[in-house]
């Protein structure tokens, strides 16, 4: 994207989430017709405009900022990079919560981005991460993701998401937790039940 590359600053990386709207509202289904395409006139034949919300600082001027507390890198992310369109921050509010979650579901928007304030929580699954990795894909078919990085599937994650998407991912995901409850082999991919009869 020609706003990222366009900066004052030129060591950064950034959290985001690239999304485009119809009729005032976030439309992933939109965003479809703009995905995998990267030719400028093929881009720009789709008329599909889109915006990158960004929710966070993670390095300036070749300084991890990870370590800083939430509060100091939203204000780092206010100064530098320049935020100008189609960049845009997500506002922040340190309460309020529930409410918010509250109406997004009211509203149909398709998600709310949350944030500890501390990293404690996935410092620990990372190092349980860690100590789990493994060279090998452990699934039967190839995965297109570069750079993955793979353990031995021993933990069980409780996932909340929107729905499987056609190729049989998960759509917005949110990491809840481990559950220590479960085995692996306890885990199955739920399946939609049929509907009673009338």
């Amino acid at each position: 994207m020609d706003a990222l590359a366009d900066q004052p600053c030129g060591d950064f990386t950034v959290d985001g989430e690239i999304v485009a709207f119809s009729r005032g509202r976030t439309d992933f289904a939109r965003l479809q017709q703009r995905m995998a395409l990267t030719r400028r006139r093929d881009v720009e034949a789709s008329g599909v405009a889109v915006t990158y919300y960004v929710f966070d600082l993670l390095r300036l001027d070749g300084r991890d900022t990870t370590g800083l507390p939430l509060w100091a890198r939203r204000s780092l992310l206010r100064r530098a990079p320049a935020i100008r369109s189609p960049l845009r921050t997500t506002p922040h509010r340190n309460a309020g919560g529930a409410e918010l979650l509250a109406e997004s579901c009211e509203r149909g928007w398709e998600g709310l981005i949350a944030k500890r304030a501390d990293r404690r929580t996935l410092l620990a699954l990372r190092e349980r991460l860690d100590e789990l990795r493994t060279s090998g894909s452990p699934f039967d078919g190839p995965v297109r993701e570069a750079g993955a990085r793979w353990v031995e599937p021993e933990l069980v994650a409780q996932i909340d998401f929107t729905e499987w998407t056609r190729d049989g991912m998960l759509r917005h995901p949110r990491y809840l937790g481990l559950r220590d409850d479960k085995k692996p082999t306890d885990v199955a991919r739920e399946r939609p039940s049929g509907r009673a009869a009338a």
